[in-house]
């Protein structure tokens, strides 16, 4: 499919400009024309793209954009701007193309009477099941704008929880990949031109003889280093696609000190956060639960929520289930104990996730002061050891002359 960018005139005079997507100049003509649009000019996006060097039309849009879109739609809608008018107005000023499109296709679909949230439906890629679910629950309370504004707030507490999470885990990578190419580098330019050295020595220390061979092994062996690794690496991803790899790995994630607790209290922090804005939004909580499974990364408490689901089918309170879980703290089950019982649940998931939001940032910190100097360490270890292995030999050397 390629895409046109157009300026025309509507039945009524008014001025359009917009995206569309169409097999062919031809079609897009037609589909223009079946609309009532009376062309001034029709382009195809694709020479732009060359002239400005992008051969590829990405069809992702970010959390960023999506967030901004969703927050605009929502002022916008506040403001009084009809639906349509709204979505046109955007689909104008949007820089992503393929985003651009989309909303061009939302607006034309919602033009000729689609509901919003169904229109939706169709771009799967950008608006998920919770987006869809909330803005359908909008329309239907007449409350969008409000709900839109929602979404835009739990999308960007779920990228912030996101990337709190890798930030902890950034630094530590870098030092260990440094440490590792440092080694690489010692053992495959630095030892071989000290082997001369111990040629015709006796009696190698360990340390020297282990340094020996571990460079002789990335010399000559480098090629099956890699493909192993990459091998490892495919079937590692295979075994962890399956439902038992799944919970096996997941089950040593959290046990792992101080990762494990972060990785659970983002995950209690994304559960809060989005159930408490399904509820708001007017999402039957047995739907609600069905969502928001979606957003959990760790499969352990994943399943805790949907045993809970199946439990409050079957007239239980939420709290029960994920009590016999064992993956939520007694805190959290605490408050949705009482939010329960006073009918503010809403309120108390509000209050479960700012804590835990904070949390976050706070084990986040721990980590990286944890992981950091561990690194450090290890790097130092790596760099003294082979050191000492180049050394060891040539102090032998040098006690024996002189004794």
């Amino acid at each position: 499919m390629a895409v046109f960018e157009y300026k025309g005139l509507d039945q009524s005079g008014r001025f359009l400009k917009g995206v569309l997507e169409a097999e062919n100049l031809k079609k897009a003509k037609q589909i223009l024309k079946k609309k009532g649009i009376y062309l001034q000019e029709i382009d195809s996006q694709t020479h732009h793209k060359k002239e400005s060097g992008s051969l590829f039309r990405s069809k992702k849009v970010n959390t960023k954009e999506l967030a901004v879109f969703t927050r605009l739609l929502s002022s916008l809608l506040r403001s009084g701007v009809p639906l349509v008018e709204a979505l046109d107005s955007i689909s104008q000023q949007l820089p992503n193309p393929y985003f651009c499109s989309s909303v061009a296709s939302l607006r034309d679909q919602v033009n000729e009477g689609k509901p919003f949230y169904i229109a939706l439906k169709e771009y799967p890629l950008i608006f998920d099941l919770i987006y869809v679910s909330l803005c359908e629950s909008g329309e239907a309370s007449g409350t969008l704008d409000n709900i839109l504004e929602q979404i835009a707030d739990l999308m960007e507490k779920r990228a912030g929880i996101k990337s709190k999470v890798l930030t902890a885990l950034f630094y530590p990578a870098i030092l260990f990949t440094i440490a590792i190419a440092v080694m690489i580098i010692l053992c495959v330019y630095v030892i071989p031109n000290l082997m001369e050295l111990f040629e015709d020595a006796e009696d190698l220390p360990w340390m020297t003889k282990f340094t020996l061979a571990l460079s002789q092994f990335l010399i000559n062996y480098w090629i099956v280093l890699i493909a192993s690794f990459f091998v490892f690496l495919y079937l590692f991803s295979k075994w962890k696609k399956t439902k038992n790899g799944k919970i096996l790995w997941d089950k040593f994630v959290l046990s792992i000190p101080v990762f494990g607790r972060l990785v659970r209290t983002a995950d209690i922090a994304m559960f809060s956060k989005t159930l408490s804005t399904l509820l708001k939004g007017g999402v039957p909580v047995l739907k609600s639960m069905d969502i928001v499974k979606n957003v959990l990364s760790n499969s352990l408490i994943k399943q805790a929520v949907e045993k809970a689901r199946e439990n409050i089918k079957e007239g239980e309170p939420i709290v029960d289930p994920l009590t016999r879980s064992g993956q939520f703290p007694p805190v959290v089950l605490q408050m949705i104990r009482v939010g329960e019982k006073t009918g503010d649940l809403e309120s108390m998931l509000d209050q479960i996730s700012q804590s835990y939001d904070r949390q976050v940032e706070v084990e986040v910190s721990a980590l990286t002061a944890l992981l950091g100097p561990i690194m450090i360490l290890f790097m130092a270890g790596i760099i003294v050891f082979i050191l000492l292995s180049a050394l060891l030999p040539m102090l032998s050397s040098f006690d024996a002359l002189s004794g």
